[in-house]
């Protein structure tokens, strides 16, 4: 069942009010985060990675510039999210509109970088992801605190 507060927590996402608190979606840690990922990356032997909630993008777009041999997609929910994606270009990189959950899709990497703290059941959230790669890399917000 839905709440009241679900729907207004998920909005938040596509009515500017998360971008405007936001403005640039974080992209001042995508560089350290991006290289964390790489070096993980090279201990597999994955031929793709999907990332899931990937806000702005420059993340994955860090991540594909310097793994060309790999086929990354980025799906996120939000519309004001998807402003920044022009920008993001990559030859082995592409993004989507979508809820990666609510699709097929699957890859060899599946990342979700602080995303965790935007989902309310991610519990169901971990279940559903499963379904969609074979390797995980998460990275979960811990700064959050009651002070």
């Amino acid at each position: 069942m839905q709440t009241e507060y679900d729907s207004c927590a998920k909005s938040i996402y596509d009515d500017g009010t998360y971008l405007n608190s936001n403005a640039d979606l974080h992209q001042e840690d995508s560089a350290y985060k991006a290289q964390l990922v790489i070096e993980l990356l090279a201990s597999l032997s994955a031929k793709s990675v999907l990332e899931v909630g990937f806000g702005a993008g420059e993340v994955i777009r860090l991540i594909a510039s310097d793994c060309p041999g790999i086929q990354f997609h980025g799906c996120d929910v939000s519309p004001d999210a998807a402003k920044f994606w022009a920008e993001k270009q990559a030859p082995n990189l592409s993004f989507s509109l979508s809820n990666l959950l609510e699709s097929d899709e699957k890859a060899d990497v599946v990342l979700c970088l602080d995303a965790f703290e935007h989902v309310d059941d991610y519990l169901g959230f971990l279940r559903k992801l499963k379904e969609h790669g074979s390797h995980f890399i998460f990275d979960i917000l811990m700064d959050i605190c009651v002070m």
